[in-house]
């Protein structure tokens, strides 16, 4: 039995050069880890990544109050606690979903409350406007749910007329989605949100909605306000509890926005 010669051949030493580059390589990698490590400990960049998670966290928010109330047909109000309802639902949209739609079932009381209350105080809304609207919230409680759009959008024109273009009271003018959107374009948010960030959504259905144009019914459906256009001419019946309450939100919302848009003076 003969012996079994080992046939590996001795490994070459690595070219002076590569060894360079591989050293250099290692020492690169060293300083790299070990500078991720710093910047990782860093107050700054642990600041910085929670604000990136915050603002993450921030954008999911107000896409799933958006979603929340466009699914179940309500404006968003004050009064809901919406984020109470994200932080308790912790990541399931369904979850949310279902207490927003619960709240606008169960406690509208609340939203109409609310709204009687700053009404009954405030030194810029006249006597008949309201006197529309207390009357307007007497007819949802009834269910009498096509009165609020009927009765509700006249002072709606009047106080963008006279309180927002600083027009007399009688003087006739037809008012566009075109002429509304000159109003309130040199307005600041701070103007349009006078009481929570959820009037922003409300500030876009003044021209998106409210005042839109269109050639045919199909443009005015499906909206969670009513057409100014529709309503007034009886091209769409809005008999609904959603559109009524709706009416009601945005009413409030616009006699709110009297201060900054008074005169439309900035």
């Amino acid at each position: 039995m003969t012996d079994e010669r080992d046939t590996r051949k001795d490994a070459k030493p690595l070219n002076p050069f590569l060894q360079q580059v591989v050293q250099s390589l290692a020492e690169g990698a060293r300083v790299l880890t070990s500078l991720i490590r710093e910047v990782i400990q860093d107050d700054q960049f642990q600041q910085f990544i929670r604000a990136i998670n915050a603002g993450v966290e921030a954008m999911e928010f107000w896409d799933w109050v958006e979603k929340a109330c466009a699914q179940s047909g309500f404006l968003p109000y004050q009064t809901v606690p919406f984020v109470e309802f994200y932080r308790e639902c912790e990541g399931n949209y369904e979850r949310f979903f279902c207490r927003v739609s619960n709240y606008y079932k169960c406690r509208q009381e609340d939203i109409l409350q609310d709204i009687e209350s700053r009404l009954e105080t405030s030194k810029v809304v006249d006597g008949d406007r309201k006197g529309a609207l207390q009357e307007a919230i007497v007819a949802h409680r009834h269910g009498l749910f096509r009165l609020p759009a009927r009765a509700l959008l006249p002072d709606i024109e009047r106080t963008i007329l006279e309180d927002w273009m600083g027009r007399d009271r009688g003087q006739i003018e037809k008012l566009s989605d075109r002429q509304v959107a000159m109003v309130v374009k040199n307005k600041s948010l701070e103007d349009v949100t006078p009481g929570s960030f959820y009037d922003y959504r409300l500030f876009g259905c003044l021209v998106n909605v409210l005042y839109k144009n269109g050639n045919s019914l199909k443009e005015f459906e499906g909206e969670s306000l009513p057409n100014r256009h529709a309503a007034l001419h009886g091209w769409l019946t809005y008999s609904t509890n959603e559109y009524s309450l709706n009416t009601i939100i945005f009413t409030d919302y616009i006699l709110r926005l009297i201060p900054a848009f008074k005169n439309n003076e900035d």
